[in-house]
């Protein structure tokens, strides 16, 4: 986000916009993935509390970029015409209204990215840790057992 091109009004209304819609979304695909968890076999190996908690982190920082986003809107001015009464210079209004909002709105940007950093960083850990401790949990290297529809083979004697 520290690279998006933007500028005040419409334009960063509707670049900003999209980025809310998708933060959104994967947020709460990530909070879906983490109640599978813990409703999952993977509760009873040892380590899953702290991965599980880390997960819920991830959705907290992940939640927090998306609050970045949508205050980057609220700094973000719109540019309509004031209430009726003495005449105002509207382009003196604009102008320093943006100037106001430019420095607003790139920190909650900022912020915004560093947040989806941080959440981005702890799933790529939690999904390594879980996979790690999947292939290490005992009911992992079990042997499958026959079953009717595999056929057996015997010893030669």
């Amino acid at each position: 986000m520290s690279g998006l091109s933007w500028s005040p009004g419409s334009d960063a209304l509707t670049k900003i916009t999209p980025l809310i819609r998708t933060s959104q979304q994967l947020t709460t695909d990530t909070l879906a993935k983490l109640a599978a968890l813990d409703g999952s076999a993977y509760v009873s190996i040892p380590g899953s509390r702290h991965a599980l908690d880390a997960l819920a982190a991830a959705i907290s920082a992940a939640s927090s970029g998306t609050t970045c986003l949508t205050q980057a809107i609220a700094a973000n001015p719109l540019h309509g015409v004031g209430f009726p009464g003495p005449p105002a210079d509207e382009d003196a209004i604009r102008h320093a209204r943006n100037a106001e909002a430019v420095p607003l709105v790139t920190e909650h940007l900022a912020d915004a990215a560093s947040d989806f950093d941080l959440a981005a960083t702890c799933c790529a850990y939690i999904a390594s840790g879980i996979a790690d401790a999947v292939r290490a949990h005992p009911a992992h290297s079990r042997t499958p057992t026959p079953t009717a529809a595999t056929p057996r083979r015997h010893a030669r004697r």
